[in-house]
């Protein structure tokens, strides 16, 4: 599992983790690193500039847990920002982050938006489908305010890329770990299943899904928010609850996302993809775009309502 840091609070975070650390289930918590002045959609979400959440997730780490990287911050961050934020990450956890997955609109991301595809029909297609401008994402571009595709390419090995519904990586034809000749800045690409919030994170982790996951020697990483409805009230959603302690009992290796794309590497290699496997890759990502939103499930809030509390 990976947790992408958004709208994560200690409250919101540390009855799932703890719960996790009992199951003895490990995975991977992403992280921001410094805290954003100016307005937000996930104003509120803590950052390893609030104390006692990085003292908490120095313990997570210490547990077992990764932690990885979300960016600099919850907005676009400059260069130098970056390089603060993992100057932070460093100072934090004695280490730079290995694994990293860009968040949402932050024009620093790493070959985001229509950068992500190789092709022009590709890059037509997703640019018609999402409105974005070509050059809006600008993490890759030496020269740019936002550049920083040299630091990612001294310390960072993995980045997440393109997310699918399912439960099973090994049922695509493309690597979960690959590289791509156009991405020179990458080390290594990997792909994710998606589960957006609660709702699609129980949906996904069904015990059908469970049982034929074990059944076919699958893998699966889940590319998730616990931030997003997991914990209510302090007590984490019932059913999640469940279905990860069915999950524990499972002939499976519960390890974070770092160590299980280094099992797979060093079984299966990190290839370079080729150009009809990076074509397929794409096309594949569109098709079951359409499949994730007709089967869409209505979130529990957004995100400034998962962050809101009453005042006295």
């Amino acid at each position: 599992m990976f947790d992408d840091t958004d709208v994560a609070t200690l409250e919101s975070i540390r009855p799932i983790y703890d719960y996790l650390t009992e199951l003895g289930i490990f995975t991977t918590k992403s992280v921001w690193s410094i805290d954003w002045k100016g307005p937000s959609d996930y104003m509120g979400s803590h950052t390893l500039e609030n104390r006692e959440y990085a003292e908490y997730l120095r313990e997570l780490k210490r547990r077992g847990f990764e932690v990885a990287f979300h960016g600099a911050g919850m907005e676009s961050s400059l260069r130098a920002d970056i390089e603060r934020g993992l100057g932070n990450f460093k100072e934090v956890f004695g280490a730079y982050p290995v694994s990293n997955a860009a968040h949402g609109r932050n024009r620093d991301n790493l070959y985001w938006g229509s950068e992500r595809f190789s092709y022009w029909l590709t890059k037509k297609l997703y640019a018609l489908l999402s409105g974005d401008d070509s050059d809006y994402f600008q993490g890759h571009v030496d020269g740019s305010p936002y550049f920083w595709g040299d630091l990612a390419k001294e310390h960072i090995k993995y980045v997440r890329s393109f997310t699918f519904t399912g439960i099973n990586l090994l049922d695509r034809t493309t690597p979960v770990v690959y590289r791509s000749k156009k991405t020179p800045w990458i080390n290594s690409w990997f792909l994710t299943n998606d589960a957006e919030n609660v709702e699609e994170f129980n949906s996904l982790l069904s015990n059908a899904n469970q049982a034929a996951l074990e059944s076919d020697g699958g893998l699966c990483i889940i590319s998730t928010h616990f931030g997003k409805g997991f914990v209510a009230n302090d007590q984490l959603n019932p059913e999640t609850r469940n279905l990860l302690s069915e999950l524990s009992k499972r002939d499976c290796w519960f390890a974070p996302v770092s160590d299980i794309l280094d099992y797979y590497v060093n079984q299966c290699g990190c290839k370079t993809l080729s150009s009809q496997q990076q074509l397929t890759l794409e096309l594949s990502w569109f098709l079951d775009a359409v499949k994730r939103r007709k089967a869409r499930q209505k979130y529990t809030a957004t995100e400034l309502e998962f962050l809101r509390k009453p005042t006295s």
